[in-house]
């Protein structure tokens, strides 16, 4: 039932992160960062709500997950270390694949002029 699952959430320390960070990070934070039209054309504002939308999502596993197993809220050295471990796993397996090919196309007819191009 529903019931338990939100009314563990919904007290304590739980009903700031449930209802108020969440929120936040998924969605208050990433719209209003990128509603100007300079912040979307801006790589590195993208690349800075992307890292809030990824701490977000974890923040919203979190939460769906750890109050049914602790009960309280906890933040120790197993959420940290699975957490570097899975950002490694994945940096090790996009770098060991991007070294097994050309990154620049060789053969493209408009290599130079896309070399050249800024928008």
């Amino acid at each position: 039932e529903e019931t338990q699952y939100f009314a563990k959430r919904s007290v304590g320390a739980w009903w700031h992160v449930s209802y108020v960070i969440n929120p936040l990070l998924n969605f208050a934070l990433p719209f209003f960062l990128l509603l100007p039209r300079k912040a979307k054309r801006s790589e590195a504002m993208l690349v800075r709500v992307a890292v809030v939308i990824l701490v977000g999502r974890w923040v919203d596993l979190w939460v769906g997950v750890l109050p049914s197993v602790h009960g309280e809220l906890v933040f120790g050295v197993y959420e940290v270390g699975i957490f570097a471990g899975f950002v490694g796993g994945f940096g090790w397996l996009v770098l060991r694949e991007l070294g097994k090919a050309s990154l620049i196309p060789i053969e493209d007819p408009f290599l130079e002029e896309s070399l050249n191009q800024h928008t």
